[in-house]
């Protein structure tokens, strides 16, 4: 319940801002990353050991300017058991800061066709290589409202650790 006031608190800070004029939305910034994935399952009693297997994650991502300092990101990411589809709020902090946060879909690829809707947050520094292009490092958590476990009270809990390049498009 705490997780669902939180994530909705942060929606509706978001939702609220004010919309920016045209002029400020001047660009757009895609990116390709990899990195790793590391899951915990929980229940009401206490961690789950072994429920999910660490994985390799690929992805990309199209982020919108709102603002100069405001960005609206979604995109795909893989690993060999599923795929997410994050749909973040992205603030930045001069051109090295960034922390984002908003509902990621989780759909399990493998066993069946079920998509879980979490809290996902990230934080991360990106190092401007040349004027439009950055490498980036970044960490993302992600909570579950709602799994498929059997007991109601079960939760998992995702993070990953992951670097790319980010290409900021004029």
């Amino acid at each position: 319940m705490k997780t669902k006031i939180i994530f909705f608190s942060i929606i509706s800070i978001f939702l609220s801002l004010e919309s920016p004029s045209k002029a400020a939305v001047d660009f757009t910034r895609v990116g390709a990353y990899s990195g790793a994935e590391f899951s915990a399952a929980s229940t009401a009693q206490g961690p789950r050991i072994g429920e999910r297997e660490d994985n390799l994650a690929v992805g990309a991502s199209l982020e919108a300017a709102i603002s100069n300092n405001w960005g609206i990101e979604t995109g795909i990411q893989a690993t060999k058991e599923r795929i997410q589809i994050p749909v973040f709020a992205r603030l930045w902090g001069g051109k090295f800061f960034t922390i984002a946060a908003g509902p990621v879909a989780d759909g399990i690829s493998d066993d069946n066709d079920s998509v879980h809707i979490a809290a996902g947050l990230a934080a991360g520094f990106n190092f401007p290589v040349e004027k439009d292009v950055g490498i980036f490092v970044e960490g993302r958590a992600k909570r579950a409202f709602r799994d498929d476990f059997s007991n109601i009270d079960d939760r998992k809990t995702d993070a990953q650790a992951l670097a790319g390049i980010r290409v900021a498009l004029h």
